[in-house]
């Protein structure tokens, strides 16, 4: 770890903070560095769209309070953000297309989630 210059994290919306704020305190301790992640560069990547941290018997604010965005690491986080799907501007996927915007929809807020005796179920408000 003393010779890493660039560490890569996927999908780190669904990890809990506290697994990053460890990493960060091991690697300033091996690094013998008291900067974010000892001092390297740490490339998160991941959808906040997607699934959150889960929590055993947690209630939604305690959920949305664990994800990396509530530590204090997220203050010396750049964040950049992908735009555009290059996957989806080649020929001959329009399932593809379709999914994508169904999910960015779902994402934004365009398709309701309403609970009914413990069930989700989704309802299209865009007919």
């Amino acid at each position: 770890m003393q010779q890493v210059y660039l560490l890569v994290i996927d999908d780190i919306s669904m990890g809990h903070k506290h697994i990053f704020e460890c990493l960060d305190r091991c690697l300033r301790d091996v690094r013998e560095c008291n900067k974010p992640f000892g001092g390297f560069t740490v490339l998160l990547s991941g959808d906040w769209k997607q699934i959150l941290p889960v929590g055993r018997h947690s209630v939604r604010s305690q959920i949305v309070d664990a994800v990396v965005k509530r530590s204090f690491l997220w203050n010396h986080t750049e964040v950049v953000e992908l735009t555009i799907n290059l996957r989806l501007l080649t020929e001959g996927h329009s399932d593809e297309k379709e999914f994508a915007n169904y999910l960015l929809d779902i994402g934004i807020g365009n398709v309701s989630v309403e609970q009914n005796l413990g069930e989700f179920k989704m309802h299209d408000l865009c007919f």
